[in-house]
């Protein structure tokens, strides 16, 4: 079996990467043969799903290092919830996964971020990153230690716990906020 690269355009070349297979549906009905996950099949809500094309936007500027991405990335938010609550999205989420980049011994798997987000897919690590922020913004603390301990193989700092709060803080499921107002600063809980 060849190893997944951590980028791929397609799921179809995810799992024959990964399984040399042909079938993606295949695949993803037998869930002990694949890294895939239906997007449909996850319990999250319209905002956790509007994350993903910036969290893959954000893994392939970490690992590339491309700058002009990053920028793009910034823009994409900024046109999506306008620009005080786009730009405080990008940049928290920014430094959750810069949190996380550090935090793994490998990259993130992700799929390109310039493959349309509603192709209906996900890979393994995108699946626990959004779960892990559906749980966290939700304030289910045990589900959400466990989606990061999956994530990063229960190596965590607090530069990452710091960043995860943060974000699941500020943009709490039962927080309202709308597009292109100023979002409430909301203090943080020091749970102990």
């Amino acid at each position: 079996m060849r190893p997944v690269t951590p980028y791929v355009d397609s799921p179809a070349k995810l799992a024959v990467l990964a399984h040399d297979a042909s079938d993606v549906s295949d695949l993803v009905t037998n869930k002990t043969n694949t890294d895939l996950t239906r997007l449909d099949a996850l319990p999250l809500d319209a905002f956790e799903r509007s994350l993903l094309p910036l969290i893959r936007r954000f893994v392939r500027t970490f690992e590339s290092g491309d700058v002009v991405e990053c920028c793009r990335t910034f823009d994409r938010a900024v046109e999506q919830w306008g620009e005080p609550i786009g730009l405080s999205i990008a940049h928290l989420l920014q430094k959750l996964i810069l949190a996380i980049h550090k935090s793994r011994k490998c990259p993130l798997q992700c799929f390109y971020p310039r493959q349309r987000s509603d192709h209906g897919f996900v890979s393994e690590d995108e699946r626990i990153l959004l779960t892990m922020l559906h749980h966290m913004r939700r304030d289910q603390t045990a589900r959400a230690r466990d989606a990061l301990g999956a994530l990063t193989g229960s190596r965590m700092s607090p530069d990452l716990i710091r960043a995860s709060l943060t974000f699941s803080n500020r943009y709490a499921a039962d927080v309202a906020f709308r597009s292109g107002t100023a979002h409430a600063q909301t203090p943080l809980r020091v749970v102990r």
